[in-house]
């Protein structure tokens, strides 16, 4: 819900204070988001490339031994 306060700024520098601030809540989720991962995967591949769509390329066989062996316990 907007305030009234809000709703004074007009609708057109309202709703470029609402992309402004919708634009910057993303780009601190997408920075929080690449610290958690490489505190938790490490250095195993490149989280621009995940947050572009690229995995990181993985050799077949057992998933919980390869978390093991990249020190990742569940």
């Amino acid at each position: 819900m907007l305030t009234q306060q809000a709703l004074r700024h007009g609708p057109q520098r309202l709703s470029r204070l609402i992309l402004e601030t919708l634009q910057e809540a993303g780009t601190e989720a997408a920075r929080q988001m690449t610290g958690i991962v490489q505190k938790t995967m490490g250095g195993t591949f490149s989280v621009d490339g995940l947050l572009t769509g690229e995995l990181p390329e993985i050799s077949p066989g057992d998933p919980d031994e390869y978390l093991r062996s990249k020190g990742i316990r569940w």
